[in-house]
């Protein structure tokens, strides 16, 4: 395993896969300033960190250590839904087909064998939609309380209240 930083704000990048080029090379795309990189040689290795430590991205080898990678990301899937997860395969169309997208294990795949190029793009595009999905999060806490407020200036202004009547006013021409 790569270094164990405690900073909140350093994204954890989790790379299960038997050959050690896989999160070398990972490790050698991204800044060391904003995420660190993980790497597991087994499965069992893999749900450990991710039970101990939160973690915004994995990217699993096709052939996991020990599971196929769709069996790994549909646990990941279950257990931790916040996690992108990024599938490496050999057979992209069967891939997309059955396990990425909306309603597969996977978010993205990782044509197998990869470039260099290849995995920069892949790992870019799962680092973008990492931040996506935060600020998505972020916007709908926001909506939430934006209609608790709401809901209770409308309670007060429905009891009389002058001031509630006059922020409700406010607020709906906002």
């Amino acid at each position: 395993m790569t270094d164990q930083s405690t900073d909140a704000s350093i994204q954890a990048v989790l790379v299960v896969a038997s050959d050690h080029r896989l999160s070398r090379s990972v490790e050698q795309l991204l800044d060391r300033r904003t995420h660190k990189v993980i790497a597991a040689a087994s499965v069992e290795s893999a749900l450990e960190i991710l039970a101990s430590q939160p973690v915004a991205i994995i990217l699993c080898g096709e052939q996991a250590p020990g599971v196929c990678s769709d069996e790994l990301l549909r646990v990941v899937m279950l257990r931790w839904p916040d996690t992108l997860r990024v599938m490496a395969t050999r057979d992209l169309t069967a891939c997309y087909a059955s396990e990425v997208g909306d309603d597969g294990v996977a978010h993205l795949a990782l044509p197998m064998p990869w470039s260099r190029a290849e995995l920069f793009l892949t790992v870019r595009h799962a680092l973008e939609m990492r931040a996506l999905l935060d600020e998505k999060r972020e916007l709908v806490d926001l909506i939430h309380t934006c209609a608790r407020v709401m809901s209770t200036f409308s309670r007060q202004s429905d009891s009389g209240c002058p001031q509630g009547a006059m922020c409700s006013g406010v607020l709906e021409r906002v």
